[in-house]
């Protein structure tokens, strides 16, 4: 059975050592994602979908690695609040997961959204409206625009 991919998504402003070193490319000419590559190995760092109407960045977990928001006077208290696609986990994992530390979670299906846990359609509805709204102009860092 293939594996599914997990995605983490931030909004779009980030911090970025090495600008030089960056590579920016679609897999596809019609593709609706751009990614952000090292140029030295090719490691996939992150990607930026139309569908986040320049809002948000997605990144995968088992591709790269990143350093702390706090370094960068991030918010002490931003950690993971809502987990996403939960109907495409192992379903061993997310009842591991929800056990430990009750996150809620969202899925879809045939367009309808469904909801895990407390506080889960408020979390969905916030999060929602960062995509539609990205960070504030205030907000520190870069946009995934601003490198390409």
């Amino acid at each position: 059975t293939a594996r599914r991919l997990r995605r983490r998504y931030f909004m779009n402003r980030m911090h970025v050592t090495g600008k030089e070193h960056l590579k920016f490319s679609k897999l596809r000419d019609d593709a609706m994602t751009i990614n952000m590559t090292a140029k030295c190995c090719d490691t996939l760092l992150c990607g930026q979908s139309t569908r986040y109407h320049g809002n948000a960045v997605c990144t995968w977990p088992c591709a790269a690695r990143f350093s702390s928001p706090l370094k960068h006077g991030g918010d002490p208290f931003d950690v993971t609040r809502l987990r996403c696609w939960i109907a495409d986990w192992p379903k061993a994992k997310y009842e591991k997961l929800w056990s430990a530390d009750k996150v809620p979670g969202w899925f879809m299906v045939r367009d309808k959204v469904h909801y895990h846990g407390a506080a889960a359609q408020e979390l969905y509805d916030h999060f929602r409206h960062c995509l539609l709204f990205g960070p504030a102009d205030e907000w520190p860092g870069e946009s995934f625009e601003d490198l390409l």
